[in-house]
Order: structure tokens, then sequence, then C-alpha cells
């Protein structure tokens, strides 16, 4: 499979699971998240956590209704997705429901979407990747670094409230996958978390 030019910074293509080439690295990752994060039992796990992310956007929904008002449907449903998402995986909300500002989690994935989908004459014409002439790698770039530095502010969160205090493990993704990659002699290394977060 080829590599988009939009995901080629910081060996984004190199480390991602949906953007990686077909070798010893990526059928690695790929028996990670089956064996470990894509199990039913895990996933029956946090059923509690998808039916309360509904519950929140039903709740939302009756008192917007109660209270006259009009309901976004399309921004209600991203938000309740990405939060069911980053609850999975982080164990945190990333947007408020009927919050009006819009999220610098929300807004960071919208344009990596648009950046990774766009289609990029770099893609076609590979000579031409070096001058970037659409600037759709530099906007991936962009978005991607920013990405890294917000999930190595919860990465560092969660291992500073591990090492401070007696908390018990939450059993997200992140809990899993820090574990995996400070297990001696796994090939699961740390800069693999982050572009499987991402």
């Amino acid at each position: 499979r080829s590599v988009m030019d939009a995901a080629s910074p910081f060996d984004h293509s190199k480390w991602a699971l949906g953007l990686g080439q077909n070798g010893p690295r990526w059928r690695e990752m790929r028996r990670i998240c089956n064996s470990e994060l894509l199990t039913p039992r895990r996933l029956d796990s946090l059923r509690g956590l998808r039916e309360q992310k509904v519950q929140e956007l039903l709740r939302h929904v009756r008192e917007a209704c109660q209270g006259g008002q009009a309901v976004n449907v399309g921004e209600c449903s991203m938000t309740t997705a990405l939060n069911s998402i980053s609850n999975t995986l982080f164990s945190q909300d990333t947007m408020g429901l009927g919050s009006d500002s819009v999220t610098e989690f929300r807004a960071l994935s919208l344009d990596l979407a648009i950046a990774l989908g766009s289609p990029n004459i770099s893609d076609f014409f590979p000579l031409l990747k070096y001058i970037d002439p659409q600037g759709i790698r530099r906007r991936a770039e962009v978005c991607i670094k920013r990405f890294y530095e917000l999930l190595d502010e919860i990465i560092e969160k969660r291992n500073t409230l591990y090492s401070t205090s007696k908390v018990g493990k939450k059993g997200d993704f992140l809990d899993v996958l820090l574990e995996l990659s400070t297990k001696p002699g796994s090939e699961f290394k740390k800069e693999c978390v982050k572009p499987l977060l991402l």
C-alpha cells in the first residue's frame, strides 16, 4: 500500500496501524490490537461507558426540547462519538454537549481528516512531494504535531497520577499500551503509543 505524503510527518505512517506498510512492525501492532485492545472481553467491559455517552446525548436533547431550543443533531452526534472514543482511549471527554465553543481536539480531528482525505498531487507525482505544492503535508504536520503534544500531556498526567498516588489503573487503551511499552522484552515501544492513539 502506498503511503500518503500527508501521513509522512514525524514518521507517523511508519507507526500508525491504518497507514503503515504491511511488514513485521505492522503485523506486531495489529497482533497487539487484536489480542490486547480489541478483544470481545475488553469491548464488553466498555459497554457501560458507551451507554452512558448515549444517555448524556439523550438527556441533552430532552433538556433542549423542554427549553424550546434547536438541537444541532450533527454536532451532538460528533460530540458523542468523539467523547466515546476518547473515553475508550484515555478515560476523559474531549468536548462538552451543548457547548458553543469548538474544542481544539475536535478542530484538530477535522483538520487532520481533511488533510488526509484531500487528493494530493504529490501522491501521484512523487517528485513534487519535496515542494508540497498544495500545502497538505504542512497542514497535516501541524495537526499531527499538536495532537502529539496533547497526547504527551495526557500520558504525562497519567504517569504522574500513577507514580504519586495509589490510584488503580483505569483499564483504558492508554493503560494497556503503556503497560505493553514498559514490559521487558516487548517489541512494542513507547514511540508506538501516540501514533496508535491518533
